[in-house]
């Protein structure tokens, strides 16, 4: 009895340790899952519109009309993308809207991962962060055209991360938090609050090198699903060395993996 009793303790102090938060943290805590729900809910909105503008192309056969009314009408109800095109079973970018983007109909993008991938698993996807032609940094969400089991293309939509992200984290550090960003799992930055720190990778960058907690840290964040943990780097004047709180979480979208992060400074002594 008393073995189990000990086995008990300590499985509960093993799970409190791992555990995200502690009742001190319930405000970053909350924030953070709300923050995450809200974008999450956005993501998933934008495929299933455009998984209902999919079917709509393949019942009308693959209309030229149809598919550039389809791609604008999935613009219009979402002013946070950039771009949206049909991928062809070929993997040609066959049409895309706005029109100011048409230069690029016609590009050959089948050797892309995310489009070989999409052809495999005939499954919603998300791409890795990569520079658009005009210098920003852009996410694509692809959703499959399916007809009698077989994937014949995508609607592809574009978003630049800091459009999407701050149009419902705006203002975010007026709630009590020093920081919001995002990192995928290699540990590139897709989202920061400071956007000249989007596209950079917290393994590899100058800008990260002299700080091997932060690093560290990084770790712990794209290893886990969700934690809370420390770390030291600069503040956001880029002044002070400072310690910082993070709290992270998790979201899957279809195999890509985003670590949404709140950081909190402690107080400067």
């Amino acid at each position: 009895m008393l073995k189990r009793i000990i086995l008990l303790f300590m499985i509960a102090f093993a799970f409190g340790c791992n555990n995200s938060s502690s009742p001190t943290d319930s405000h970053e805590v909350k924030l953070l899952e709300s923050t995450v729900a809200k974008i999450d809910s956005l993501l998933y909105s934008i495929w299933d519109k455009a998984s209902a503008s999919a079917v709509v192309v393949i019942e009308q056969d693959l209309d030229e009309s149809a598919i550039r009314t389809e791609l604008n009408s999935i613009l219009n109800a979402f002013p946070q993308l950039f771009e949206a095109a049909y991928l062809d079973s070929s993997g040609i970018l066959k049409y895309i809207e706005p029109e100011a983007f048409k230069d690029s109909e016609g590009v050959d993008i089948s050797s892309q991962s995310h489009i070989e991938k999409l052809f495999e698993i005939k499954s919603r996807g998300l791409s890795n962060l990569f520079k658009l032609v005009e210098g920003n940094y852009g996410v694509v969400m692809l959703s499959p055209l399916i007809k009698n089991d077989v994937c014949t293309g995508s609607i592809n939509t574009v978003f630049k991360p800091w459009e999407l992200v701050n149009s419902i984290t705006l203002n975010i550090e007026e709630q009590g938090i020093d920081d919001f960003f995002i990192i995928d799992e290699s540990g590139t930055t897709i989202y920061d609050t400071d956007e000249v720190q989007i596209g950079l990778n917290v393994f590899t960058d100058s800008l990260y090198l002299p700080f091997p907690e932060l690093q560290a840290a990084a770790l712990k964040v794209t290893k886990n699903e969700s934690g809370k943990t420390e770390y030291t780097f600069l503040d956001k004047e880029k002044n002070l060395t400072v310690k910082k709180d993070i709290w992270w979480r998790t979201s899957d979208y279809y195999g890509t993996k985003w670590k949404f992060c709140i950081v909190k400074e402690r107080e400067h002594k």
